[in-house]
């Protein structure tokens, strides 16, 4: 099975925003931006919180430099708290051909689990 190792930045600053509208939507934002020495091409980072469930993982904009995550509400606690309280932070994601992505995930340590297959299980 080939592997795909996922992409990586260090976060540098964020900001949070929760919504309420007449029309469905996200309720939570985190916006995350990378650190201002990071080298690679992707600077904007938006987790979405929907209420309703969805197991798309959401999706890279290469012409605006940034990837959004999709997440249901109930992460939104504790990736606030990880933000609030750990001194480094990265993203990690990956993502297919067609810019979707297969991956996600906000870490403060790279290391072991940076390597994953290809293909990731279907949930059931």
């Amino acid at each position: 099975m080939s592997k795909q190792t996922p992409k990586n930045v260090l976060i540098g600053n964020y900001s949070v925003a929760v919504n309420r509208s007449e029309h469905a939507g996200f309720s939570r934002l985190i916006h995350l931006e990378a650190d201002s020495l990071d080298t690679g091409n992707y600077k904007r980072f938006d987790v979405m919180f929907f209420e309703e469930a969805t197991r798309n993982v959401g999706f890279v904009n290469p012409e605006r430099n940034e990837v959004v995550a999709f997440m249901p509400p109930g992460d939104f606690s504790d990736i606030y708290t990880i933000l609030q309280t750990e001194h480094r932070v990265w993203v990690e994601w990956i993502a297919d051909e067609s810019n979707n992505l297969k991956f996600f995930r906000i870490t403060t340590e790279l290391g072991r689990a940076h390597v994953l297959p290809s293909k990731l299980p279907e949930r059931g």
